[in-house]
């Protein structure tokens, strides 16, 4: 545990937003944000701003509830978010292919961000943290300290922080 104490890293697990309903003819990664989705991205994005727990890193699944959650999140934020990576292999990853994914991350940022979906970001949480997989209700954060290599992140590696759900309305 020191370890992860002294490396100060962090990782957001941020479940997309509410998405409209399955309609005929449309394909599961072509859903798109209903308007609570939207409105949740942006109070997940404000408190984050808020909260100082911006990420040097945002990484999201390309799929369009996912990619819109992450767009809004970047412009309500403001500044200190930078350019959003698309990555393919978030969408219906489980938390072997997601630690693949943090595996491949550049090593300079404190703290990233990935956006994507249940059950693997659950999956994941419950991975890194050694205990249940927290629940991440529709645009929800999961913070997770962890140790300073992302290469190597073993089950019970991390910490889970914390769970913030959207406030409702």
């Amino acid at each position: 545990m020191a370890e992860i104490e002294a490396a100060g890293r962090e990782l957001l697990l941020f479940r997309h937003g509410h998405a409209e309903a399955r309609a005929a003819g449309l394909a599961d990664f072509d859903r798109a944000l209903d308007a609570r989705g939207r409105a949740d991205a942006e109070r997940m994005a404000e408190w984050a701003a808020g909260a100082g727990l911006l990420p040097g890193l945002l990484v999201s699944s390309p799929a369009r509830r996912a990619r819109e959650t992450a767009e809004i999140f970047a412009r309500a934020a403001g500044p200190g978010v930078g350019a959003i990576a698309w990555e393919a292999r978030i969408y219906e990853a489980g938390a072997g292919a997601l630690l693949a994914v943090l595996a491949g991350l550049p090593a300079g940022p404190g703290r990233a961000m990935l956006v994507g979906h249940n059950p693997g970001f659950e999956d994941l949480a419950g991975y890194l943290s050694g205990g249940p997989a927290p629940r991440l209700a529709t645009a929800a954060i999961a913070r997770l300290r962890l140790p300073a290599d992302w290469r190597r992140l073993e089950p019970g590696a991390g910490a889970l922080l914390g769970v913030v759900r959207p406030p409702k309305r």
